[in-house]
């Protein structure tokens, strides 16, 4: 027994021994890679399309940059370059080891036309039958032809310029040409180019302060390339050159493109802004928007001439059941206006937008209802620096505006009705006979609680009319 017992204890030693693990069976990821370990060939498939293979070894996954604006992904992939000249392939190749990048620079001799057979593609330079390609120029008649807006939205919401407003900064002859043809762009900015005040020193100036126009030498044989990110089509101009004014992007997103009109965004320093682009040599037919007498009636309760556009308010209910159908006010249902709190209602306009204008020569007396409650905040201070002192207050204001302007609020009319009761319905009565010269009012905008501060706020509207003319 005494021998069998060290025979175990042997045995059992020596199976310890051989499963302890020895420094080569130590699990490691090895040397990092690097680009030298990074390999693929292209193989011509014909004279436009090249196959791409990744021969990394050990790699699971390869990343592509293909050099003419477009990427993929893949072991193996098919590149297709429509125009001749030479693209510069990466690869980001992937292993247990980590991950690099290598490059090689093919040449495709010949441009197939039939290739670039693409509705962006010939929109934006004529096609393949424009040998010199389309000239495009900023459509400085239209509003908003330049805007600006929140980055986090897809509308020039922050600002707008007016027809023509920018017709002394050397913008509207800039002349930007896309040739099909080697993706050529020409920018001719005719010596001058119109600078964004954070990117002045481009051209030899001094950042900040107003934008200006300066002498400036575009960068010389640049190109142009279209890529698309799902549905979305975006311009790139490469050497850094850019599309008219200069804000420092040279990526635009194509938000709309017709063969005659391009409107296009692009981001910066925490701006989304906007150009409107014609074609060089379009002829603009302007609509002429009538000038008329018509009603304007809103009961909230289905009965409307009207419609309204509410985006700077938080809640706009129509229908909503009056909070208290007694004294001059017993209808059943009413508006409910719900301010909003922060930023991003500190307006907190509704408007209506009329496709006429209107006449106020004969009929220019507003008249609603209002009901103020008494459980908003009317003294607590919420406002941005620059407002200081603002909070919720006891006013409505109507006001009218020219929609075409690139700015409305600058010659907007206004007036404002202070509410001196809480709690019970009141009839408010705007008269802007003061105004009645003017022919170029196409909206009408609502706006309660004061404006330029951060502080919610309910309140409930009924019986919104643009009075008849008085019967003799």
């Amino acid at each position: 027994m005494r021998n069998f017992r060290y025979i175990f204890l042997i045995w059992v030693v020596a199976l310890w021994a051989a499963c302890e693990p020895t420094e080569t069976d130590s699990p490691s990821l090895g040397t990092l890679l690097t680009s030298a370990d990074v390999t693929f060939v292209g193989e011509m498939v014909d004279a436009n399309h090249i196959k791409l293979t990744n021969t990394t070894p050990g790699s699971f996954s390869a990343i592509w940059d293909l050099g003419n604006g477009a990427s993929g992904q893949g072991q193996s992939i098919v590149a297709e370059y429509p125009s001749k000249g030479d693209y510069t392939v990466t690869i980001t190749a992937m292993t247990r080891n980590g991950q690099a990048q290598a490059q090689q620079v093919f040449n495709i001799a010949t441009t197939n036309p039939l290739l670039l057979d693409i509705p962006e593609y010939n929109m934006l330079t004529g096609g393949s039958a424009a040998t010199a390609g389309k000239t495009w120029i900023v459509d400085h008649s239209m509003v908003a032809h330049l805007a600006l807006g929140d980055p986090a939205a897809f509308t020039p919401n922050w600002w707008s310029a007016g027809a023509d407003e920018k017709a002394d900064q050397g913008l509207y002859d800039d002349e930007m040409t896309f040739a099909l043809a080697d993706f050529k762009y020409t920018y001719d900015n005719k010596g001058k180019t119109f600078f964004n005040n954070a990117f002045k020193s481009v051209a030899g100036g001094t950042n900040g302060g107003s934008d200006a126009t300066l002498d400036y030498a575009a960068p010389a044989a640049t190109n142009w390339s279209l890529s698309k990110d799902g549905d979305n089509w975006f311009i790139q101009i490469s050497k850094g050159g850019h599309i008219a004014y200069y804000e420092g992007s040279s990526r635009y997103q194509i938000m709309s493109i017709t063969n005659d009109e391009l409107w296009i965004r692009s981001v910066s320093n925490n701006i989304a802004w906007y150009q409107k682009l014609v074609r060089k040599g379009f002829e603009r037919v302007k609509p002429v928007i009538p000038y008329l007498v018509k009603d304007i009636k809103d009961s909230f309760d289905g009965t409307s001439t009207v419609s309204w556009y509410t985006n700077e308010v938080s809640g706009f209910t129509k229908n909503y059941d009056n909070p208290a159908p007694l004294g001059i006010n017993n209808s059943a249902k009413v508006l409910q206006y719900h301010r909003g709190e922060g930023g991003a209602f500190q307006w907190a306009n509704a408007q209506i937008r009329l496709p006429y204008k209107m006449d106020l020569t004969q009929r220019h007396v507003f008249k609603l209802k209002i009901y103020m409650p008494s459980f908003n905040d009317y003294t607590t201070v919420n406002a941005p620096d620059w407002a200081a002192f603002q909070h919720l207050t006891k006013v409505v204001a109507l006001k009218l505006q020219n929609g075409e302007a690139g700015e409305p609020w600058v010659s907007q009319a206004e007036i404002k009705a202070d509410v001196t009761v809480l709690d019970k319905w009141v009839e408010l009565t705007f008269d802007f006979a003061a105004f009645a010269d003017r022919k170029d009012f196409d909206r009408v905008l609502l706006q309660i609680g004061g404006e330029g501060h951060f502080v919610d706020g309910i309140f409930y509207v009924d019986d919104l009319e643009l009075m008849p003319v008085a019967k003799k």
